[in-house]
């Protein structure tokens, strides 16, 4: 082991901690402590492959262990909260939602990114922005209704096994790094109320 995987098996820890978590409360608190797991999860995600490139630790064991990290962070922990939050009916959403999250990651092994005028691509929404977007839905439940959790987890069903570009860094993860800290301050203010 090394430490990029130490820090991709960190990811898959909070993952699995989240899932525990859910299976024992479906309370504010634990909903708020699930989106910041998916938020630190999103960080391990960012500087595990930044970590093994700078320390030239790159390996095919690294990339596996990356893509089922993602598996657990990014498409069972939000369908699972999906599930906490509104009852085995959400299943209509949640199951597509973390079957895309499979579909994406089992293509994405095999894929090369495109080139585009935003720089390199990804084809299809990656999981972990198909996280993102569920942790900023799930915040703002409190005030826009159930329904947009609802909306993006369907979105995302739809957007990550398809072929539409998504830009790899920049333009495709900034907006990310303001919106989830929001969120989450959000989820926390309400979880604390």
């Amino acid at each position: 082991m090394n430490p990029a995987h130490a820090i991709t098996l960190t990811s898959a820890a909070i993952a699995i901690a989240s899932l525990a978590l859910l299976t024992q409360s479906h309370s504010p608190v634990a909903t708020a402590l699930c989106l910041t797991g998916l938020g630190l999860a999103m960080l391990c995600d960012r500087f595990d492959g930044w970590v093994a490139r700078r320390l030239g630790l790159t390996s095919p064991m690294g990339e596996r262990l990356d893509s089922l990290a993602d598996l657990l962070a990014f498409a069972a922990v939000p369908a699972a909260l999906m599930v906490a939050r509104h009852g085995l009916v959400s299943l209509t959403v949640a199951l597509p939602y973390a079957l895309g999250g499979v579909w994406r990651l089992a293509r994405y092994d095999g894929d090369e990114l495109t080139p585009s005028r935003w720089g390199p691509c990804f084809s299809g929404l990656p999981t972990s922005a198909a996280a993102a977007t569920v942790i900023v839905a799930t915040a703002l439940e409190p005030w826009l209704g159930a329904w947009i959790s609802w909306l993006a987890m369907a979105a995302m069903a739809v957007g990550m096994p398809s072929r539409v570009r998504y830009p790899k860094g920049s333009i495709g993860a900034y907006p990310w790094f303001v919106l989830v800290p929001l969120a989450l301050v959000a989820a926390w203010v309400q979880a604390l109320r």
